[in-house]
């Protein structure tokens, strides 16, 4: 039995996504859901990076009514959360709408450079200077989100995910992770072990750990899974890596 921190419902229902947490030994499923998928949000924040499919919901309440389809799930714990996205432009707005309601759980991401940049966006400059700089903007963001209490969160998500549109990594990168990795420690926050980039750039996932293994800072598994199949994907590897660099599990 194990626990899974990171899940959506915009593409499958709450219901497939429990039964398949079920199937695969996950005890306690948290359901975050992004923060740009509610209609009120993206009326006030402009998020440089959304799902451009995928359900809406109208309001907190009309999420939170999902949870009352699997209240008396036997064997699955779902914790009621959000993925909400660290702007430095909209810190406020973001405070102001999570605050609206008690969460179980609260993740932070980075999905976005300054100037709303998406991070997987693939047509930027990619020679090493630029992709090099991109990095280390990426890593300061997610230092400042760390220290920031815009939101009580627990958790850093995907902190290696800008290689999505940026490939190309510096060569200090490891170390870089590190610093990364002593920010959230002395914070109180965990770093993501995520599973769909364990799918993606494993190696890069391997950094983080390593990182977390080497200054104490905790870890947290969530697959980011969107369909069924994808809960609990690539647990084995991230087990692996925990045990491999001796690491804290939140």
């Amino acid at each position: 039995m194990h626990y899974d921190n990171h899940s959506h419902i915009i593409l499958a229902s709450i219901e497939s996504m429990v039964a398949a947490a079920k199937k695969t030994q996950v005890s306690r499923l948290s359901v975050t859901e992004h923060i740009s998928q509610f209609t009120f949000a993206r009326q006030a924040v402009k998020f440089g990076s959304v799902h451009e499919s995928g359900r809406m919901f109208s309001s907190f309440d009309d999420y939170l009514k999902e949870f009352e389809k699997v209240r008396n799930i036997d064997g699955v714990q779902v914790r009621r959360g959000l993925e909400v996205d660290y702007i430095r432009d909209f810190k406020s707005e973001i405070h102001d709408a999570v605050s609206m309601k008690k969460w179980d759980v609260l993740l932070c991401s980075i999905h976005e450079l300054r100037g709303g940049i998406d991070l997987e966006e693939k047509k930027l400059p990619q020679d090493k200077k630029s992709a090099e700089e991109r990095w280390r903007e990426y890593i300061e963001i997610q230092k400042e989100a760390l220290k920031s209490d815009f939101i009580p969160f627990d958790v850093l998500t995907h902190p290696e995910r800008l290689a999505v549109g940026t490939p190309t990594v510096p060569e200090d990168l490891e170390e870089l992770m590190v610093e990364l990795a002593k920010v959230a420690k002395e914070h109180g926050k965990a770093l993501e072990l995520n599973g769909a980039d364990l799918s993606r750039t494993p190696d890069l996932v391997r950094k983080v750990a390593s990182a977390c293994g080497r200054t104490r800072c905790k870890v947290s598994y969530g697959s980011d899974s969107h369909y069924p199949d994808q809960v609990s994907r690539n647990f084995d590897l991230a087990i692996g890596l925990i045990e491999k660099y001796q690491i804290e599990v939140i």
